[in-house]
């Protein structure tokens, strides 16, 4: 899932009530449950606010903070196209991040302000395709899809059928682990690796 809000869960003034924030978090979690229960995996984007979400307990993303929903934040270089040895794997400047609400990361691409707008800027981007053509963007939602590519994977190698959990432990188990030991705020589990997904 390429799209999401950010919901206020005080409300906004002129826009929706607290109540109203409340109502829109339990509509998705019924959906989201039931296309859990369905056997769905469900992987959505974090989110592009730079939000720490361990420390604002106020604001929730949704549909990728809901149940059983898989998030997903972004990485990508900075400056690739003047250093080819540029880690590809920084944490995306714009991405949504904090233990509670990251699952995975993938590649989301980044900016290097200092190439923008006359440099190459947009190699560490992600060309993709969209407004019937293709073009480089950088986002959540270009790491999103990159994650369910690697769940597909997983689960065409199992058969083409496996349950939610299941996908999301051979997720954890094939992703690399990137910043400090285990879970943490921007990689969550792990980038994911579709090459260790499919041959571990």
């Amino acid at each position: 899932m390429s799209f999401g809000g950010l919901v206020n869960k005080n409300g906004e003034k002129g826009l929706y009530s607290a109540r109203d924030a409340a109502e829109y978090a339990v509509i998705y979690n019924r959906v989201t449950n039931y296309a859990f229960q369905m056997g769905t995996t469900l992987i959505a984007a974090a989110g592009n606010e730079n939000i720490d979400f361990d420390h604002a307990a106020n604001w929730i993303h949704l549909p990728s903070n809901s149940a059983n929903v898989i998030s997903i934040s972004a990485t990508g270089p900075n400056g690739w196209a003047l250093d080819s040895g540029t880690n590809l794997d920084l944490p995306a400047f714009y991405t949504n991040y904090g233990q509670k609400v990251i699952d995975f990361a993938a590649p989301g691409g980044n900016v290097d302000f200092n190439l923008f707008p006359d440099g190459p800027w947009y190699y560490d981007m992600v060309f993709s395709t969209g407004n019937s053509g293709w073009y480089w963007s950088a986002g959540t939602s270009m790491a999103s899809p990159h994650a369910v590519g690697v769940a597909a994977l997983i689960i065409g190698k199992n058969g083409g059928s496996m349950a939610p959990a299941q996908v999301e432990a051979a997720l954890r188990a094939s992703a690399d682990d990137l910043g400090k030991p285990g879970k943490d705020d921007y990689y969550g589990n792990g980038r994911v690796n579709a090459f260790r997904a499919v041959n571990q």
